[in-house]
């Protein structure tokens, strides 16, 4: 249930969890459950005029996860 590349959650795992926490949030009013959606400007057109490995370097950042400051 995790990408092969990144490491990071797929789709399926993504929705499960995203379910999971708004059910906790309806019992926890501390729980307040957020998104944040990163878009990498024409990844789409890389992809498809390069092919995937050529694409694969943009995503491996994301492996490492995010730090807030």
């Amino acid at each position: 249930m995790h990408d092969n590349l990144t490491g990071l959650p797929n789709r399926e795992l993504f929705f499960d969890r995203i379910d999971a926490a708004l059910t906790l949030a309806q019992t926890e009013s501390k729980i307040r459950p957020a998104i944040l959606s990163i878009d990498i400007d024409r990844f789409k057109q890389i992809n498809e005029a390069s092919g995937l490995s050529s694409a694969d370097p943009f995503c491996l950042p994301s492996r490492g996860g995010f730090r807030v400051f």
